[in-house]
């Protein structure tokens, strides 16, 4: 912040005050919410779930399934939405969501039931390429 002294006409710096501070916070802040999106959420991942035994398994939505009106959360229609354009595997979704493991594995359960996802376990081509070398 620029300041004038009257007596001398020089102009020097002086520190910025409390509340300018936390103005300018604050509208960092606001901008910081709007511009980001849902999916990143700046928490910490709740405690890391070792992998299963099909970790190599992702999942890419074909179409939109029929869901329990106790599923029509926010954090399952944001996964939902993310797997309708790009694979994901069950550590994606642990990670990048605030569903439990039980919550997922239901999930992909019942999307599976549904022929609702292409599953493509991706250890195979991983395999593969290692025997192939």
């Amino acid at each position: 912040m620029l300041t004038q002294f009257p007596e001398t006409g020089d102009m020097q710096t002086q520190p910025p005050s409390t509340t300018a501070t936390a103005t300018a916070f604050a509208a960092l802040h606001g901008w910081a919410q709007k511009f980001t999106s849902s999916l990143m959420d700046p928490r910490p991942a709740a405690k890391s779930e070792p992998e299963p035994a099909s970790s190599g398994l992702t999942y890419m939505l074909r179409h939109w399934p029929s869901l329990p009106q106790a599923s029509m959360t926010a954090d399952i229609y944001r996964t939902l939405s993310v797997m309708s354009h790009r694979r994901v595997n069950r550590n994606w979704i642990l990670r990048n969501s605030r569903l439990k493991p039980r919550q997922i594995d239901r999930l992909l359960a019942r999307l599976v039931a549904q022929n609702a996802v292409e599953v493509i376990d991706i250890a195979v081509f991983a395999r593969e390429v290692a025997l192939a070398k």
